[in-house]
């Protein structure tokens, strides 16, 4: 795999002509920071962050409230959680540089934009991970389907202890039977997404269909990632349009929304779902840092990972947002398949939902999507 110039994953200054201790990292050691950073995932690969650098040792990372997803997203969960990745592939390189990060989450009630501030420190010796720090470039979403295997010995205890340290929790689910029933859930799900408006706006506004609207855009879903058929392809495409998806509905053909979600389970090895104490925005942010984890180890063993969060965030909405923004009949829905999501998941209560994954064995991804440079994130402050 060619080496991205941005990401010094394994790179640790020479001891010649370093400065003191004491002294402040810089610029430059921050940008190396910020560059493993920006490649964490995130919902519909919106990358809604940008950085501010204050002085020698800080760095405030925003969102961008224009690159996030109004109805897709309650409560800017799904941002938060890829915040969260992004922090913690920052500590990773931070660890691997002999710098320490100090993280401060929302530190600004009247400023809601603001996620963290982070304050970095040189300290010698401090304990690195270079086995998950050089996962970074190679860890992907991964939406090819085929024949279902099981996941080899030790991946569900090596995924599990990923996690653990940081207080999250992981229901697995790979029984048979279990996964036929998880892709009824899964593509059941699509269905309320994809005949809300506002949810069907969120998702067709973010494809890019060629390659030259993803190299000009450099952020939203790449078709190409999609690892669909050309009929597959046109028939998506079709569905962009909501006159044909109000349509479908009216005929009483949503159903065919519904179908690949269950094929995507059906080549599931298990479907996991991370969970996190806590329902608030830092609950999202600390347990993105926890998934980053595991999808690094993920990516270790060669188990491939396709978030789905459909579900969550749709029942997020449904039980704190108390339906807000959803139709009649997709709360009627939705409350429909919340009792048969918990019996095969079992959620703790008053746990954030962090994501639903897709635990696969499986060729690798056919296209990466592209990411904005780091030039184009960071400011000075």
């Amino acid at each position: 795999m060619q080496r991205n110039p941005d990401l010094a994953l394994d790179a640790r200054p020479s001891s010649a002509g370093m400065p003191p201790a004491s002294a402040a990292p810089g610029p430059e050691a921050l940008r190396a920071v910020i560059a493993a950073g920006v490649r964490a995932p995130s919902a519909h690969n919106a990358q809604p962050w940008r950085f501010t650098l204050r002085g020698d040792d800080a760095i405030e990372c925003r969102r961008v409230p224009e690159r996030c997803l109004p109805h897709l997203d309650f409560e800017d969960g799904a941002t938060h959680v890829g915040f969260g990745a992004l922090i913690e592939n920052m500590d990773l390189q931070a660890r691997a540089l002999d710098l320490r990060l100090d993280v401060r989450l929302f530190p600004d009630e009247t400023d809601d934009t603001l996620v963290a501030t982070v304050r970095v420190a040189r300290q010698p010796g401090i304990a690195a991970e270079p086995d998950l720090l050089v996962q970074i470039p190679h860890r992907a979403t991964n939406r090819r389907n085929g024949p279902r295997q099981p996941l080899a010995d030790g991946d569900a205890d090596a995924l599990r202890a990923a996690i653990a340290p940081a207080g999250a929790g992981l229901s697995l689910v790979d029984a048979p039977d279990a996964l036929v029933e998880m892709g009824r859930l899964v593509g059941e799900g699509d269905r309320v997404m994809l005949t809300e408006r506002g949810m069907h706006h969120d998702v067709f506004e973010g494809m890019r269909w060629t390659r030259a609207d993803m190299e000009r855009l450099r952020y939203g879903m790449d078709a190409a990632t999609l690892e669909l058929k050309k009929p597959e392809l046109a028939f998506m495409k079709l569905l962009g349009r909501w006159p044909v998806v109000r349509a479908l509905r009216g005929l009483g053909a949503g159903g065919l929304l519904a179908a690949p979600g269950r094929q995507s389970i059906a080549a599931a090895s298990a479907v996991a779902l991370v969970t996190f104490p806590g329902l608030g925005r830092d609950s999202y942010v600390r347990g993105g840092r926890a998934l980053q984890r595991l999808w690094l180890r993920a990516s270790e063993r060669g188990v491939a990972v396709q978030p789905m969060a459909t579900l969550p965030f749709l029942f997020a909405r449904l039980e704190r947002g108390c339906g807000e923004g959803l139709s009649t009949d997709a709360v009627h829905r939705l409350r429909a398949l919340r009792p048969r999501y918990r019996a095969l998941l079992s959620p703790p209560a008053g746990h954030a939902e962090v994501m639903l994954l897709r635990l696969a064995r499986l060729e690798p991804p056919s296209a990466r999507a592209p990411r904005f440079d780091v030039a184009d994130l960071v400011d000075e402050g």
